[in-house]
């Protein structure tokens, strides 16, 4: 469904300037926007949020909610990052957060691709975002036999590069271990690195999740694909089961970083030693957590730590 203005839907024609690769933006502290407001984010530090529509209210509550803390983050000055998808539609029947753009069925590939260009054709229009987020590798296991994998893997990075090249943008491409042919960091540096419009942005609870589907070392894992990243989300995790497979995850999903969370107690990391780590590679970082776990106090906590730790250095 259309919901942008029409004024805003006008189609521009590529520019020189479009075809050239964006700037980097530097390290600064965002968050999502689901359990804070932008006002309460700026007063505390964070230059930056990013919108998401996730699953949590009525599809227009939701989309009319971002356009406002858009509009918020622009007035105070905030830079601001997209989670795609934003903008749904009634021929694309497939869950909206998953990526298909390296599904085994072409057409189901199309689909997927249409889909991500009707977004792009109107967000762009309108709202000029340092990187938009998307999901790309899928839930694949076992999914390509008598397949050509990689063909399909780099036709599909071939046409997000001509697509961020057509609308000016920066493609950042959440890392996920969840398809068993392109689970691993190395592989996702090396084979986006050709990619002027293309960049892993590296999530540490999905690569938490990762780490116990595939057995890929965590800390190793930051120091291969961290050099690479536009830009990092940060959550954590109880236990060691990984996705709906989890109590703990189905229970509480995203967990704000706290400075109580101990690998010892079973928490997928310790924060301090993270933000310390993600420091080093100079890009934003946005917590994308909810209040579930702890309840509103405990979430606020975990957003003051986040400034002390990744804006101040303060990780005691």
């Amino acid at each position: 469904m259309d919901l942008i203005k029409a004024s805003t839907l006008q189609t521009q024609p590529e520019t020189a300037a479009m075809r050239q690769s964006p700037g980097r933006p530097g390290r600064s502290l965002g968050s999502n926007t689901n359990n804070a407001a932008v006002e309460t984010l700026a007063s505390m530090g964070f230059t930056r949020i990013e919108v998401c529509l996730g699953r949590h209210r009525p599809y227009h509550d939701m989309l009319s909610g971002i356009f406002s803390d858009l509009d918020k983050a622009e007035a105070l000055g905030m830079a601001y990052t997209i989670h795609l998808p934003l903008c749904l539609y009634e021929w694309f029947p497939f869950d909206y957060l998953d990526g298909y753009y390296l599904d085994p069925d072409s057409e189901k590939r199309a689909l997927a691709f249409r889909f991500l260009e009707e977004n792009l054709r109107q967000l762009t229009q309108r709202y000029k975002p340092d990187y938009y987020v998307m999901h790309f590798p899928g839930i694949y296991r076992n999914a390509y036999h008598g397949l050509d994998f990689q063909g399909i893997l780099h036709e599909s990075l071939e046409k997000l590069q001509t697509l961020a090249e057509r609308f000016g943008i920066l493609l950042a491409l959440e890392y996920f271990g969840s398809n068993q042919d392109f689970s691993r960091p190395a592989q996702w540096v090396e084979a986006i690195a050709g990619y002027s419009r293309l960049a892993p942005l590296l999530d540490t609870g999905h690569l938490y999740f990762s780490c116990l589907m595939n057995g890929i070392d965590f800390d190793q894992s930051i120091q291969q694909l961290g050099p690479h990243c536009v830009g990092f989300h940060i959550w954590t995790v109880q236990g060691t089961e990984f996705y709906g497979n989890s109590p703990f995850y189905r229970q509480y999903h995203h967990v704000v970083p706290h400075p109580g969370q101990l690998r010892s107690e079973g928490w997928a990391f310790e924060p301090g030693e993270v933000y310390r780590k993600l420091r080093t590679f100079d890009a934003p970082l946005v917590v994308e957590a909810s209040s579930l776990f702890g309840g509103p106090d405990y979430y606020l906590e975990g957003l003051r730590y986040a400034a002390d730790c990744y804006l101040g250095g303060d990780c005691e």
